[in-house]
């Protein structure tokens, strides 16, 4: 047998042989492993550092390249082989717009910043045998968080002379008459949401809550009342109220007329959430009053007008108070509900032996955009109001049912600047009257000039809607991809 054919057919050590293949492969391949292993967790800490960059640079007057590299390497980034890239832009809020299309590069007019990191992988076990010249590359988009906490009231009731305190005391019980100074001085004095609210939390007697959890817990109007007492300066007291026992137990939900957003979900114990809270004692008194009658509805018989026999008047949703943040998919809206007047006329003549309903619809308020500057001071907030149309129904002896549809609904762009929004002014957007008689446009004087002189001696401003931006705020950011 030939030497070639005697060391094939022999079988001794050929399993040590087998054993130092399986070895080289599987240090291969742990190496392999390995090293993806580490080139995930070199991404992870590259797309935490670029995280951080974006919103530092998101919150600073004048970001460049330098300070992204500096943010970087405080990371303990290694950016000797890296390629950085940063852009200013707009970020819109749209979700109707594709994620990855929501950020275009605009260095004028900016409000988030995008960073991108291209870096080479770094191969460290078997570096010699593994040899890898490719790149990973992240990168982070970072928005001003603008915020802003809004007032709405529609101006269906504007409350004027003698009727203001009637309706407060007919809505409170209140027995001390309050007058027309002291219906104007609550007006005028400014509270903390907050503090109101930790004072009902207090008590509640219960621990562990968020400022959301209290304004939806059901508290009576006693309670408010109290609260209401130590919210606002201590020179100025909410005219020191005592409500009789049956109206102090009527409860209401400071939810339906309070809306703090995300910041009311902090709870109390952890601290306050930031921004302004403020409000009027007197419009959430009467919105708390409101909601304590039953069914968020003011129920009054008044007669304050000759020839007036019955007079019904029906109010929804009361004043609302929200807490607005613009993120990447939401949009917020406040709204009051409709308000009914009935009014019962007898004047001797078959004509104006009426029954006259009036039906004005609802009033909103969206939250449009806060407007920044370079040093991230708020300029301007825009608030889009709109206001539904009202409808006017007459039924009479003598006559079909007339529908006139008082069709002077309107939208509004309204702007506050930071002026304003500091002196906590209010801006109204007042839709008028028009007539269009069962669908047919028309001029009707002697109609209108009627119901708003009626309206009027009540101190009923028909289509208009009460707004105040009470916060604003330019500087927080957030990740948004």
């Amino acid at each position: 047998m030939s030497p070639y054919r005697r060391f094939l057919s022999d079988t001794r050590g050929a399993s040590i042989v087998l054993f130092a293949l399986a070895i080289g492969v599987i240090a291969l391949i742990v190496a392999i492993v390995a090293n993806l292993g580490l080139v995930y967790l070199d991404k992870r800490k590259f797309q935490g550092a670029a995280d951080i960059a974006a919103i530092q640079l998101a919150q600073a007057e004048h970001p460049n390249m330098s300070a992204l590299r500096l943010h970087l390497e405080e990371q303990g980034l290694n950016l000797q082989d890296a390629n950085l890239i940063l852009q200013r832009g707009r970020y819109h809020y749209d979700a109707d717009i594709a994620p990855e299309a929501r950020f275009t590069e605009d260095s004028s007019d900016w409000n988030a910043v995008r960073v991108d990191v291209r870096f080479p992988i770094e191969e460290r076990v078997m570096a010699s045998a593994l040899r890898n010249d490719n790149f990973l590359s992240v990168h982070a988009v970072a928005a001003q968080r603008q915020t802003a906490a809004i007032y709405l009231g529609s101006r269906l009731l504007r409350l004027e002379g003698g009727l203001s305190g009637a309706l407060l005391n007919a809505l409170l019980g209140y027995e001390g008459r309050i007058s027309v100074m002291d219906y104007n001085q609550l007006v005028d004095i400014d509270i903390d949401l907050l503090t109101m609210i930790e004072a009902l939390e207090t008590s509640l007697d219960v621990d562990g809550l968020s400022y959301n959890d209290v304004l939806s817990t059901e508290i009576t109007l006693g309670q408010l009342v109290a609260a209401l007492d130590v919210s606002g300066d201590p020179d100025q007291r909410v005219v020191g109220l005592r409500l009789p026992n049956a109206f102090a137990r009527r409860t209401l939900r400071l939810a339906d007329v309070i809306r703090l957003g995300r910041a009311g979900n902090q709870t109390i114990e952890t601290g306050r959430p930031e921004g302004s809270f403020g409000a009027s004692a007197g419009e959430l008194l009467f919105a708390a009053a409101a909601l304590a009658n039953g069914d968020r509805q003011i129920e009054l018989d008044l007669a304050v007008a000759d020839g007036l026999v019955g007079l019904e008047l029906d109010i929804g949703d009361p004043e609302k108070f929200m807490q607005w943040n613009y993120s990447s998919n939401s949009r917020t809206t406040a709204q009051t509900a409709q308000t009914d007047l009935g009014i019962t006329l007898l004047d001797g003549s078959e004509f104006l032996n009426t029954e006259v309903s009036l039906q004005l619809a609802q009033a909103s308020a969206r939250m449009e955009d806060v407007v920044c500057d370079a040093a991230r001071n708020v300029q301007a907030v825009h608030v889009e109001v709109e206001t539904s149309p009202a409808e006017l129904v007459l039924r009479t002896p003598i006559l079909r049912t007339l529908r006139v549809d008082l069709s002077s609904g309107s939208t509004a762009m309204l702007e506050f600047t930071p002026e304003q929004i500091t002196n906590g002014e209010t801006q109204t957007v007042n839709s008028g009257l028009g007539v269009n008689l069962n669908g047919v446009p028309l001029l009707y004087r002697p109609l209108t000039a009627f119901v708003s002189e009626l309206l009027e001696e009540l101190g009923l401003f028909v289509g208009e809607a009460d707004v105040r931006v009470t916060d604003a705020s330019c500087t927080r950011a957030y990740l948004v991809d």
